[in-house]
């Protein structure tokens, strides 16, 4: 059992990944809805973000720079991932995606992007 004071101490520390499991704060709920300001584009499509305790969120469907309201989709031990619902301050790069079936087929990831802003995605 830990020294009481550095338990205590350990509380107020923001989520590193190596904090034994007792400790670690919890993560949000599954089907929760949170508004995210995302960040660069990542492996995968997605926007990487983060949860106010400093774990990272996946951001589907959202641009580097924008803020969103987000549904989390799906829990993990370190990290989140959710879907965008709404944006409520488009990024430049966000355009009207061609496809009609964009966001619920699953076959691509990047078409709400300008064509440039999906290329330099793609060289992650």
């Amino acid at each position: 059992s830990p020294h009481p004071a550095t338990f205590a101490a350990s509380k107020t520390r923001p989520y590193s990944g190596t904090m034994p499991r007792r400790e670690r704060p919890q993560p949000p709920p599954f089907g929760e809805i949170l508004q995210f300001r995302v960040g660069e584009i990542v492996a995968g499509g997605a926007a990487k973000a983060h949860l106010e305790d400093g774990r990272v969120a996946f951001v589907h469907y959202a641009a580097e720079g924008e803020l969103v309201e987000a549904r989390i989709d799906r829990v993990h031990a370190g990290y989140v991932e959710a879907v965008t619902l709404h944006v409520l301050e488009p990024s430049p790069e966000r355009v009207e995606p061609l496809c009609a079936v964009f966001g619920s087929c699953g076959g691509c990831q990047l078409q709400h992007l300008r064509y440039e802003a999906q290329l330099a995605s793609d060289r992650l």
